[in-house]
């Protein structure tokens, strides 16, 4: 076998032609679809996940209104209480 150098295989390789191969509307074709599914699962998980962190932000409301509601009651009834004595 006969020792060749690499600036003679560079050479060679710079003459020759590119080959007539188009894949490419095939591979689109094929990550356009792995990716539509693959995002319909990222977007429906993500759904389900917002849909539950807004129920316990709503009940979390609705915890710190009763608490606030209580409290101001207690408020009103040491107001009352002030504005009683006050007079």
């Amino acid at each position: 076998m006969k020792r060749v150098k690499l600036n003679n295989l560079f050479a060679g390789a710079r003459n020759e032609a590119v080959p007539d191969v188009d894949v490419t509307e095939q591979v689109m074709k094929t990550l356009n679809a792995r990716g539509a599914d693959q995002g319909n699962r990222v977007q429906r998980s993500l759904l389900w996940f917002s849909v539950a962190s807004s129920a316990a932000a709503a009940a979390l409301v609705l915890l710190a209104l009763s608490f606030w509601q209580q409290r101001a009651d207690s408020m009103n009834d040491i107001l009352e209480v002030v504005i009683w004595a006050a007079q």
